[in-house]
C-alpha cells in the first residue's frame, strides 16, 4: 500500500492544514477531481463539544468520532487525507471508546472506503504513538510528522526525528515531513526574502533530506485575523505564499522543494469550541492577500448580515467573478440576495471553495500546468440547503 500511497504524495501539489469543519469539508466535495487528485488535506480533529449543524446538537466525544469515516468518504472518496488527533488525546475522548481516539478515527475511516493517515509530532502520549505504529502497521499507511519552525537547525533534531520514528515504528522513506511554521508577521518584501534565505538553508540541512516520502512546507499570514472589529475590512498579504514562490524561484539553490501548505482561510490557536455566536464574515483570497469582511454578529444582526459582507465583497476589485468556483457563485447571490443565508458552515464553504480555486489558479502558472476547467453540478450550490439558518 505504501507505494501507492508514495505515488499520491508525489503528484500532490498541495496539503493545506485544515480544522476538521463542515465548511471545509465540503470544499472538497466542490472541488474539481483535478484539484482533488493533487491535494492531500490535513485535517486537524476538533475536540468535542462543538455544535455539528448536520445532528443539530452539541457533538459528545462518541458523536464526535462515529461521523468521522462517513464524512471523509463523502468529501473524498478514496483519495487520502492526513489526520491529526492531538486535541483528543486525552482522558475525556478515550472514555468513549476501548482504543485510543485516534485508531477510532482510522478505523472509522477504513470502514467506510476512506484512506486516513495519521498525523504525529513530539511530546504526543505514548497511547497516541502506538496508535500511529498501529496504524503504519497493520495498514502500511504512510505517516506525517510535524516538527515547528523553531526545530529547523536545531543540534538535537536528527536524534529527536530517529527516536521518533522508532518510537511510531516506522522509517523516513515510509513518513512525510511537516515542517510547520505557523503564523508568519512580515512587514515587507524584503523581509520575506531573508526569511526564505534561511528557508533555502534550513530545508537543505534537514536529516535524511532525500529519504522523506515527502516534505510538505506549512505556514499562514492570518495571525491576526480575530483582531478584526464587525464593519472592518483588513487585507492581509498572503506571506506564506510570497514565501513559496521565492522558493520556486530558486529552486537551484534548493537540494528538495517541498509541497506547499497553508492553514486555508481560516487560522486559530486553539480549535476548543467557543460557546458564541458567530459573526457574519468572508475571507476572500487573492492572488497576494486576503480580503477579509466582517460584518456583524448574528446575534444582533441575524444572519442576513451576510448579505452586506457579500455585497462589499462582490463589489471589490477583489472578486474574481462568479466563473471561478461554486463558492464564487454562491457568493454573487448572496450578495444579490438571491441566495438564503446560509450559516457559519456555508460561509466557510465559500471561502474555502473559493480558496482552492485561487490556489490551483496560480499553480497552473507557477508550474506551467494546463488549465482544466470542470464543471461543477448546479446541485453542488445547494450544499449547504435552501432554507435560511435559523
Amino acid at each position: 500500500m505504501l507505494a501507492t500511497s508514495e505515488q499520491f504524495l508525489k503528484q500532490s501539489l498541495y496539503a493545506p492544514k485544515l480544522p476538521f469543519k463542515k465548511g471545509e469539508i465540503a470544499a472538497f466535495k466542490s472541488a474539481p477531481t483535478l484539484t482533488n487528485n493533487q491535494t492531500v488535506p490535513i485535517f486537524v480533529i476538533p475536540p468535542a463539544g462543538s455544535f455539528d449543524h448536520d445532528a443539530e446538537k452539541v457533538l459528545s466525544p462518541a458523536d464526535h468520532i462515529r461521523v468521522f469515516g462517513p464524512r471523509i468518504w463523502e468529501a473524498r472518496r478514496d483519495r487520502p487525507v492526513f489526520v491529526d488527533a492531538v486535541y483528543l488525546d486525552d482522558e475525556r475522548h478515550r472514555a468513549a471508546f476501548n482504543v485510543h481516539p485516534l485508531t477510532a478515527l482510522l478505523e472509522r475511516a477504513r470502514l467506510n472506503r476512506a484512506k486516513a493517515w495519521p498525523v504525529t509530532s513530539y511530546g504526543r502520549s505514548d497511547d497516541y504513538q502506538a496508535a500511529v505504529a498501529k496504524a503504519h502497521l497493520s495498514n502500511g499507511v504512510p505517516v506525517a510528522i510535524q516538527i515547528r519552525l523553531a526545530d529547523l537547525g536545531a543540534a538535537s533534531l536528527s536524534m529527536r526525528l530517529q527516536n521518533l520514528c522508532n518510537q511510531v515504528s516506522c522509517n523516513p522513506g515510509e513518513a512525510v515531513l511537516l515542517i510547520d511554521c505557523g503564523p508568519l508577521f512580515f512587514a515587507d518584501q524584503e523581509s520575506e526574502e531573508e526569511f526564505a534565505d534561511g528557508l533555502i538553508q534550513a530545508i537543505n540541512q534537514l536529516p535524511n533530506l532525500h529519504d522523506w516520502c515527502q516534505i510538505v512546507l506549512s505556514a499562514t499570514s492570518l495571525g491576526d485575523i480575530q483582531k478584526v472589529k464587525p464593519n472592518q475590512e483588513r487585507l492581509f498579504r498572503r506571506s506564506e505564499w510570497h514565501i513559496y514562490r521565492r522558493l520556486v524561484a530558486r529552486s537551484r539553490e534548493l537540494l528538495r522543494r517541498p509541497i506547499f501548505s497553508d492553514y486555508g482561510t481560516e487560522y486559530r490557536e486553539d480549535l476548543t469550541p467557543i460557546k458564541a455566536r458567530p459573526s457574519a464574515k468572508l475571507n476572500y483570497t487573492t492572488e497576494s492577500a486576503y480580503f477579509y469582511v466582517k460584518g456583524e454578529n448574528v446575534a444582533t444582526g441575524g444572519y442576513e448580515a451576510i448579505y452586506s459582507v457579500a455585497e462589499k465583497v462582490a463589489a471589490s476589485d477583489h472578486f474574481l467573478g462568479p466563473e471561478l468556483s461554486v463558492g464564487d457563485a454562491r457568493l454573487l447571490l448572496l450578495s444579490q440576495r438571491l441566495s438564503p443565508t446560509g450559516n457559519a458552515p456555508t460561509w466557510r464553504w465559500i471561502c474555502a471553495d473559493h480558496h482552492l480555486a485561487v490556489v490551483f489558479g496560480e499553480f497552473r502558472k507557477l508550474y506551467g500546468l494546463q488549465s482544466v476547467v470542470e464543471a461543477p453540478p448546479l446541485q453542488q450550490l445547494e450544499l449547504f440547503g435552501t432554507t435560511p439558518a435559523k
